[in-house]
């Protein structure tokens, strides 16, 4: 914020009771988030002998996914054809037929005759840049390009605002206020800087194109702060350098000039039919250049949204011949499944539609918490990732189909937050708004006191049965343990040795039957390794790896790298961790496989190349995200990585 923001803030300072409704509705929604969540939860839990958390935006957004879900299980594929012309230099294509026997009667028809170009449209069409990022927005685009989960995207962007490079990144705002222009035309300038985007094409930023006072409420977009200009870039964390760049791309895509380009469309007629070419000709690239530069720069592309080809030179009543057809056949695809780009952008529109344009929040949650409430949703065991893909497991499929309608629908987001926008006018009452919950919450409780036998099954864990009980004629299943400890029945032999006795209920003595216990150390490491593992070998939780980290030389044979290698030993063995140090002279493929193998929770890589750059390479071995540190000031660089390292393992 701007000094004189701050300046003007205090000198249009209101009295704070005028923020009492405001006040009364923003407590209104938390004690009624609270009692139906926890009556809920609670009454369903307990129907169902299982956990089920029931919230007013968790479960329409499972409901979201279960939706989805059923669509593409019951969505069946249809044939259709096209009918395409072999043109010179391009071609043109028929509407879609669903019988072959009409594309093939189509082909007939016009394979070896005479085609003319019978119209020709030109439409002139310009795409202006996207507005700044907003939390949301970013997760959704850090999702697409780098496949990031929005937890990850959010922890990323809050610890680059810790370390004063990124603004506030929990807002819903993607403009500036007026004030900030003229600091964001300096951070414009120090992003252009910014490898890759110093290799973009000189253009003029229009500032003003940012600024909007009166979308901005809380909080002004995302975007860089002026400690760009001594920030190490290439030196940080890899997760937290790809979302810098992509709000410095964003940034300067924003100022940039539109996107102008001409699409052509072409009609053809042959043999008594009719067909088209399209194509696109780019007059101005616009903010696209800058796009264009950073995409390259990407190991990874993302897919390209922008389809469509050059068309050549035509013109109207323009003849080829003699033309070759044919047929090609398709099928119509099912819905695609929710990523999380997808499902936030739903979230975010979820029952716009009943909600008032004033009210204080819109759609399902805030930017602040729906990639909390997403990852309670898999953490749960209702939701789960395959890829990008979030899919929704049997248990999340059944809750929502057990739910009523109120708790999985948007609309009762709605209808709270039109209610709750009275409130914070003072139009309504925050006592009659908690009457009506509390009505709620009792009526959910007596309407649902009991269910069918058959219902109290849907939550049942599934077991393979191997067959029928001879005695009681159940199902026998098995069932899969880990065993780390022993019960062992010891008998009389000791006890009668040493006269172990007692007296029963009837006055006589009795030998003491004992018995012993014990937990195998062995045993609890393969337990371990057994349920913490992956393709590549073992990913040991820190507490209980043999070592705390593995330290690779590549090429023990370099004394400058062997060199770094032990200062690098020595500095680790005094910050008190136990190290593996690999000297071996191995090639290094051979060193990172037997490294994943091992799977110490993080590795530490020194090679000649790395030294050169001025980087040391380390590898959090359960995630397998690979980070750079910089030589200098590793010691420091280090601490704070290994604390992310700590952090995925809940520690």
């Amino acid at each position: 914020m701007e000094d004189a923001a701050i300046r003007e803030g205090f000198s249009d300072l209101r009295p704070g009771k005028d923020y009492d409704p405001l006040y009364q509705s923003t407590l209104c929604r938390q004690k009624a988030d609270w009692l139906i969540g926890i009556n809920a939860s609670r009454l369903f839990s307990v129907l169902y002998h299982r956990t089920l958390n029931v919230g007013r935006v968790q479960t329409p957004t499972l409901a979201m996914l279960a939706d989805r879900d059923g669509k593409i299980v019951l969505f069946r594929k249809e044939k259709y054809h096209h009918v395409r012309l072999a043109l010179e230099g391009t071609e043109a294509v028929s509407e879609k037929i669903p019988a072959m026997e009409d594309a093939q009667a189509i082909r007939n028809a016009c394979d070896g005759q005479q085609a003319v170009c019978v119209s020709l449209v030109r439409e002139k069409k310009t795409e202006q840049p996207s507005k700044l990022y907003d939390l949301t927005t970013l997760q959704r685009e850090a999702n697409r390009v780098f496949g990031y989960t929005a937890k990850q995207t959010l922890d990323y962007a809050q610890s680059l605002y810790e370390k004063k490079l990124l603004t506030y990144p929990r807002t819903d705002s993607r403009y500036l206020t007026g004030d900030m222009a003229e600091t964001a035309s300096v951070v414009l300038h120090l992003a252009a800087r910014v490898p890759p985007f110093d290799a973009c094409p000189k253009f003029f930023p229009d500032v003003l194109t940012l600024v909007n006072d009166k979308e901005v409420s809380d909080h002004h977009a995302l975007i860089p702060t002026l400690e760009l200009e001594k920030a190490d870039v290439p030196a940080l964390p890899v997760g937290e350098r790809n979302i810098l760049l992509l709000v410095c791309c964003k940034l300067l895509c924003a100022a940039a000039e539109p996107f102008v380009y001409e699409v052509v469309t072409a009609a053809f007629e042959c043999g008594g039919y009719t067909f088209t070419a399209k194509g696109k000709q780019v007059l101005s690239q616009g903010w696209r250049a800058i796009q264009e530069v950073f995409r390259s720069s990407l190991k990874e592309k993302p897919e390209d949204e922008d389809a469509g080809g050059v068309l050549p030179a035509l013109t109207e009543g323009q003849v080829f011949e003699p033309v070759t057809a044919s047929v090609t056949e398709h099928f119509t695809s099912p819905p695609r499944p929710y990523t999380e780009d997808s499902l936030l952008a739903a979230m975010e529109n979820a029952g716009k539609e009943d909600i008032p344009e004033d009210a204080e929040r819109r759609g399902l949650g805030t930017p602040a918490t729906r990639a909390a409430i997403i990852e309670k949703l898999v953490s749960g065991g209702f939701v789960e990732r395959k890829g990008k893909n979030l899919i929704p497991t049997k248990a999340g499929v059944n809750l929502v189909t057990v739910l009523p309608e109120l708790l999985t629908s948007p609309k009762l987001t709605a209808d709270w937050e039109q209610r709750l926008n009275e409130v914070a006018k003072g139009q309504a009452s925050p006592e009659d708004f908690m009457d009506g919950i509390e009505a709620m919450a009792a009526e959910l409780v007596r309407k649902y006191s009991h269910i069918s036998e058959d219902g109290q099954k849907l939550f049942q864990p599934e077991k393979e049965t191997v067959g029928l009980c001879p005695r009681c004629g159940k199902p026998v299943a098995f069932a899969k343990g880990i065993e780390v400890g022993h019960v062992f029945k010891l008998g009389t032999k000791y006890s009668t040795a040493l006269n172990a006795i007692y007296l029963d209920e009837n006055g006589k003595e009795q030998t003491i039957i004992m018995g012993c216990y014990g937990i195998g150390v062995s045993r609890v490491v393969a337990a371990c390794i057994e349920q913490n593992n992956d393709g590549d070998g073992i990913a040991f939780p820190p507490p209980l790896a043999p070592f705390d980290l593995e330290l690779l030389n590549l090429d023990p044979k370099n004394a400058d790298t062997a060199a770094k290698a032990d200062e690098l030993y020595d500095l680790l063995t005094g910050m008190g961790l136990d190290v593996l140090l690999d000297d071996r002279e191995e090639r290094p493929g051979v060193k990172f496989k037997d490294a994943d193998l091992v799977g110490l929770p993080m590795q530490v890589v020194v090679g000649g190349k790395g030294l050169a750059r001025g980087i040391v390479e380390v590898k959090n071995r359960k995630t397998g995200e690979k980070s750079e540190l910089p030589v200098e000031g590793f010691a420091e660089a280090f601490a704070a990585w290994r604390k992310s390292v700590l952090a995925c393992w809940g520690m």
